[in-house]
């Protein structure tokens, strides 16, 4: 089914999902091969020191820095 809200767009854990990487010169051709199949584009990677997340409606919900992210994440991991 067509994803309806932020929250089902980033945290939904349905079966099967799975998460693909494409040159978006393939992306007509991509979306022809997954025709029948439910699947929604939820970013594209650019040249950027920063993680930017938007919505649905395309205002930015999220954006931080790589470095500090990283930084955090390791450091729940550091008397491991």
């Amino acid at each position: 089914g067509k994803v309806t809200s932020d929250y089902s767009a980033l945290f939904s854990e349905s079966q099967g999902r799975i998460l693909v990487s494409i040159n978006p010169k393939n992306k007509s051709q991509f979306e022809k091969l997954m025709s029948g199949v439910s699947f929604l584009q939820i970013g594209k990677v650019v040249a950027s020191e920063s993680i930017s997340i938007k919505n649905l409606q395309g205002k930015t919900i999220f954006d931080e820095n790589i470095n500090s992210i990283e930084k955090i994440y390791k450091r729940r991991f550091k008397t491991y």
